[in-house]
């Protein structure tokens, strides 16, 4: 299961995701370090197009779903900001193998 909230107050791009990523292991992933960097809101030095990130992010949440069926939590659908609703919607139309729930 994969689970995340925004954060009510000052939310960054994909706090959703950082939220997701908080305390996982991530050596597996096949992200350069920068760009996992800035998905965690770690200090990544990535500067890359808006829909080069959405697609590392889209990938990112693929390889922790993996070949498994999943459940991803969006907590806080009212908070999230542009680029987590938008990262929802690209999971969501993209048919990850998981079951959506969206709580608002």
């Amino acid at each position: 299961m994969l689970a995340g909230a925004a954060r009510t107050h000052g939310p960054a791009p994909y706090d959703w995701l950082a939220s997701v990523l908080t305390g996982r292991d991530l050596a597996e992933l096949a992200v350069e370090p920068s760009v996992l960097g800035w998905l965690t809101q770690r200090g990544g030095t990535a500067r890359l197009a808006p829909a080069t990130m959405l697609r590392a992010a889209t990938e990112v949440v693929r390889s922790l779903l993996a070949t498994k069926r999943g459940v991803l939590v969006v907590e806080d659908l009212h908070d999230l900001d542009p680029a987590s609703l938008t990262l929802v919607a690209e999971l969501v139309a993209t048919a990850v193998p998981a079951l959506v729930l969206v709580t608002s």
